[in-house]
């Protein structure tokens, strides 16, 4: 009974650190993405597009398909 529980939580401690992992690597991939747009000589465009290159790379290409990016102007 015990190490059914034990193993129990083990696996749902296992779970949540591989599902933060995956955001962390979806965050970074993000950002990163971002810095790349923000160079003087590309767009918005290029940014998504080493967005989705680097998820790809990292993770799964499912994680790649909604990556979408906009400019915006901060007053």
């Amino acid at each position: 009974m015990l190490s059914g529980v034990l193993s129990l939580i083990v696996l749902s401690v296992v779970q949540l650190v591989l599902v933060v992992h995956v955001r962390n690597i979806l965050v970074d991939s993000a950002s990163e993405g971002a810095t790349y747009a923000a160079l003087a000589d590309r767009t918005a465009a290029d940014g998504a597009a080493r967005t989705e290159t680097l998820i790809r790379r990292s993770v799964s290409e499912r994680y790649a398909q909604d990556v979408s990016a906009e400019e915006i102007t901060v007053d």
